[in-house]
């Protein structure tokens, strides 16, 4: 299982192991759209774990770059968590 702590609220989440973000996420305030990585509502920052998650796929990247996103923020609805830790903040 891995672990999901969300800054803004201070909770925790146990996440299975290469399970979306999303699906866990919706109960948490994190603001959400199209939920298909191309309106950019959902951009938070990676605070710690970067490596634990899936790649920017190129349609992210760009969704990204017209957002001028900084190199740690993600698109929360492309999140897939691999495994162990990770830290976000909305």
């Amino acid at each position: 299982m891995a672990k999901v702590k969300i800054i803004n609220d201070g909770g925790t989440l146990e996440i299975p192991d290469g399970s979306r973000l999303l699906d866990y996420t919706k109960e948490t305030g994190m603001l959400y759209g199209c939920e298909s990585g191309q309106c950019g509502t959902c951009i938070c920052k990676v605070i710690k774990g970067k490596e634990n998650l899936n790649s920017r796929s190129a349609s992210e990247e760009l969704i990204l770059a017209k957002r001028s996103a900084q190199t740690n923020e993600r698109l929360a609805c492309q999140i897939w968590i691999k495994k162990g830790e990770v830290e976000i903040e909305y």
